[in-house]
């Protein structure tokens, strides 16, 4: 009686094995689709979208706002952002929002000259934390959302003439395109 029940274990188990080798060898039934993405339903003014599609300009973090203002943005232009490690940065002000997560480690401090007054449009192909300081403070946004094509971000800011400086926090690449063009 032992036996018989020992000799049905060993053939209950190896059923099963091959049960399980033959379901793993079968092909697949149908194609492989990838998941839908979700749709882009943000849309940028088309002089946003003319623009982003200009060659880009080189350009340079600063460590600091004095480095910053020596290698300013070019408006109405795309500009191909050299960073800087956020270590190495110092920020004239504290950037806003929640803290990045440490492996987003690069920064950039960027000065820019404001020739009117208006609103403003800072795009990025990132999307990292996007600040403009004047007068050593943080200017408050007034919009922000997905830059072209759903790729990045955008942040709206309304700026006086002068002088003003680009904080960028949290990029999780050594280079950034931004773009700064006023909004009519």
């Amino acid at each position: 009686m032992r036996l018989m029940t020992t000799t049905a274990n060993v053939f209950g188990f190896s059923l099963a094995l091959a049960l399980l080798a033959a379901s793993a060898a079968r092909p697949q039934v149908g194609p492989v689709e990838p998941s839908p993405s979700p749709p882009c339903t943000e849309r940028q003014p088309g002089d946003v979208v003319s623009a982003w599609s200009l060659p880009a300009v080189a350009g340079q973090s600063g460590h600091d706002a004095n480095e910053a203002r020596s290698h300013p943005l070019v408006l109405d232009k795309p500009n191909k952002i050299a960073l800087v490690t956020r270590d190495s940065a110092r920020f004239p002000v504290v950037p806003g929002g929640a803290e990045q997560p440490r492996q987003y480690m690069y920064a950039g401090i960027i000065g820019f000259h404001v020739p009117r007054d208006g609103t403003y449009r800072v795009v990025t192909d990132e999307g990292m934390r996007i600040d403009v300081v004047v007068g050593g403070r943080l200017v408050d946004s007034t919009a922000f959302g997905r830059g072209p094509h759903c790729s990045g971000k955008f942040v709206d800011f309304p700026l006086h003439m002068g002088d003003a400086t680009l904080q960028l926090a949290g990029a999780p690449y050594e280079t950034v395109t931004v773009l700064i063009l006023p909004r009519p």
